[in-house]
């Protein structure tokens, strides 16, 4: 699992009860065969074992400004680009 130095939630200044039992889940990541790998949570984190995808998101994120509003899309795009579908 990767934990990012942005661990903060985007969300909230607190941590609500609500969301010690839910985890909001910005999108999830998909091979190409369908089988899901990870989740991005709100707090902009990456959920997943496999070491390709983290590799990739790890790429990702060296090259997209991850404090710009357009961080979730951009990210989705570059993680289209290299072969995964997202929900």
């Amino acid at each position: 699992m990767i934990t990012s130095r942005y661990s903060g939630c985007i969300i909230h200044d607190t941590t609500p009860d609500q969301c010690k039992a839910f985890r909001c889940i910005i999108f999830r990541i998909f091979t190409k065969e369908g089988v899901e790998i990870g989740r991005v949570t709100g707090a902009r984190v990456l959920h997943s074992d496999d070491k390709d995808l983290r590799e990739t998101w790890d790429e990702g994120l060296a090259k997209i400004n991850w404090s710009g509003i357009d961080m979730e899309k951009l990210m989705v795009e570059y993680l289209s680009e290299k072969g995964y579908t997202i929900s």
